[in-house]
């Protein structure tokens, strides 16, 4: 069986980070990979290492409610989409605003569940719109929180919206980290 989360990590700093980020697993076999799209490229790596390596923010795991079909073929993209990274087309970062559009820590899970036959009309750019879109959908399962231990308050941009409780998985979530 495979399962499909998206994690929606929490603005820190003012650098790559300042809007979030999000970072999609898929579980198949027992086995938890995680992928990210980053100014630096593709990141492909076991799920408990990626979590180690993203312990100064704040992460919210929000298990996707898909069928069997979509959630194989929404890991199968992410298996496709990453192994095709040599592709300036596929790691090539794109924020906002390029002529070669966006292509964004947003994006891949976006195109995923669109390849699958979710019905996503837009793309968004920003991991916080991404997850209203997935929790107003009914596309959210159950969500958990994995509170990052060396994040600093004073370093969050004023930009990011940062008042407690303004997005429904933060009240919701368990402490679980899974």
């Amino acid at each position: 069986m495979t399962i499909v989360k998206v994690v929606i990590w929490e603005p820190t700093g003012w650098g790559a980070s300042s809007m979030g980020h999000i970072s999609v697993v898929v579980v198949d076999g027992g086995t938890a990979t995680s992928y990210s799209l980053a100014p630096g490229g593709c990141d492909v790596r076991p799920f408990d290492e990626y979590m180690s390596k993203n312990s100064f923010r704040t992460g919210y795991i929000l298990e996707l409610n898909l069928s069997a079909a979509q959630s194989r073929a929404v890991g199968a993209y992410f298996q496709n989409y990453f192994n095709n990274a040599a592709s300036p087309n596929v790691c090539g970062y794109q924020l906002i605003g390029t002529a070669k559009g966006i292509n964004n820590c947003a994006t891949p899970i976006q195109r995923a569940l669109q390849s699958a036959g979710v019905n996503w009309e837009t793309i968004s750019a920003l991991p916080r719109g991404v997850g209203l879109s997935l929790w107003n959908k009914g596309l959210v399962r159950r969500a958990s929180k994995c509170s990052g231990y060396n994040q600093v308050r004073i370093f969050v941009p004023p930009w990011s919206n940062t008042i407690k409780g303004a997005y429904p998985w933060e009240n919701r979530a368990n402490e679980s980290c899974r």
